[in-house]
């Protein structure tokens, strides 16, 4: 059986996106990995939020509730950082957290924040991200084994690409560079089988319990 990730979009479900109860139903459901989204506070906290925090807000959840809930629980976190300005505050909180090993990776990174990525989080996975495809004068073929080659070449753990970029000629590039192929958001039967037959190593879904059933048969 072809083995693949399952992350839970954040808001799965139906939840409120960055929630405790978005994290319960997505752990019950039986997804590998949470999605939360970071941003800095006007304080400059890390907190979850999918939006630019422009005021204070006390209905925000800090990353480090979230964190000892999920951890409890053996969860998994893809931390989805949002800006620039929250990867050096997220490796100090990580750093204090090094003594307990929590499944973690982090995503939404586009090439320009790699180096910054992969200097600060050295022992951790970070993922390239991937939200457009050829340009105007490259064919598909170009356009992926160049977007493979960067990410080879910044040291990205693997690529995480809008799943309608997610084409034959891609996986097979990634494939045979030994580049693992995450997809996102992946919510509808066909497109899921789609990832599956392209040998994709994860994906990003509101669906994390439709997932399972089409894995497992259950």
């Amino acid at each position: 059986m072809h083995t693949l990730l399952v992350t839970a979009h954040s808001g799965c479900l139906g939840t409120p996106p960055n929630s405790l109860t978005f994290a319960e139903a997505a752990l019950e459901a039986g997804a590998d990995f949470l999605e939360f989204d970071l941003r800095l506070s006007v304080q400059g906290t890390l907190v979850l939020s999918h939006d630019p925090v422009t005021a204070e807000d006390n209905s925000l959840l800090g990353l480090e509730e979230v964190w000892r809930w999920v951890s409890d629980r053996g969860g998994g976190f893809n931390l989805d950082v949002k800006e620039l300005a929250v990867l050096a505050p997220l490796a100090k909180f990580l750093q204090g957290r090094a003594g307990r090993s929590v499944p973690t990776v982090i995503t939404g990174c586009p090439i320009s924040w790699m180096s910054d990525a992969r200097r600060l989080f050295p022992g951790i996975p970070v993922l390239l991200n991937l939200e457009a495809g050829p340009g105007p004068q490259e064919t598909s073929a170009d356009w992926s084994g160049r977007v493979v080659a960067e990410a080879r070449n910044a040291g990205a753990a693997g690529l995480n690409a809008n799943h309608e970029l997610v084409t034959p000629a891609l996986a097979d590039r990634a494939r045979r560079a030994l580049v693992p192929l995450f997809a996102w958001t992946v919510n509808c039967v066909p497109d899921l089988r789609r990832m599956i037959a392209l040998g994709v190593s994860g994906i990003t879904t509101d669906y994390p319990n439709r997932s399972h059933r089409i894995l497992t048969g259950f």
